[in-house]
């Protein structure tokens, strides 16, 4: 089979790169924010602490609303279709449900009630679909560095872990999570771009 010609537009490139790198900051900005709720605990320090906690939660939700985003265009782009179609379109269905995520919990504390019935579940259901479709798909990333096809797991990993633990007696471990998910996050995941020719030629592995 001779090799595909693939080539991404750079505006493309430009706006997943942009989008990459605002996941990264949002990401590092839920950690640090982490950290100082579990800092002003003990500093008898009440208020600040909830209002960190719970500014940490909603950036941790815009995170993983926003690698939603990245995930479903690696999906569509990078793989050109030959992905999995199942995971595909779940990842699709994701990415249309991400914004859900930062308006519930804009409403929850502005208000200081849920927006949606069982919303708290929606990034749970979110890491889920992004940690199985990037293990369905690594066999054709092949092309890719070993580094990066294992941040691309553990990114929806640690999300997943981060806000599994974001509840009050999991705070170490929270902070753990997210400071964990914001460094596997400091590779730019819009990197994949850049082997995206080899990856689209690589040989159906089914």
């Amino acid at each position: 089979m001779p090799p595909i010609e693939y080539h991404i537009l750079p505006p493309v490139k430009n706006a997943i790169g942009k989008c990459a790198a605002v996941a990264r900051l949002v990401l590092w900005g839920c950690a640090l924010l982490a950290l100082a709720e579990l800092v002003l605990l003990p500093l008898r320090l009440p208020l600040a602490a909830i209002l960190s906690g719970m500014v940490s939660g909603a950036l941790l939700a815009l995170g993983i609303a926003l690698v939603a985003v990245l995930t479903a265009w690696g999906h569509t782009v990078l793989l050109a279709g030959r992905g999995w179609m199942l995971s595909r379109w779940m990842l699709n269905i994701g990415a249309l449900l991400s914004p859900l995520l930062p308006i519930c919990w804009l409403y929850t504390i502005c208000l200081g009630e849920p927006l949606l019935y069982r919303q708290g579940e929606l990034p749970l259901i979110l890491a889920v679909l992004m940690l199985f479709a990037a293990l369905v798909n690594i066999p054709r990333m092949a092309a890719a560095p070993w580094q990066l096809q294992v941040r691309v797991v553990l990114l929806p990993f640690m999300l997943l872990l981060a806000y599994c633990c974001d509840v009050p007696g999991l705070l170490v471990g929270s902070v753990v999570f997210k400071l964990l998910a914001a460094w596997v996050a400091s590779t730019p995941l819009h990197q994949l771009a850049d082997f995206a020719p080899r990856i689209i030629s690589m040989p159906e592995k089914d």
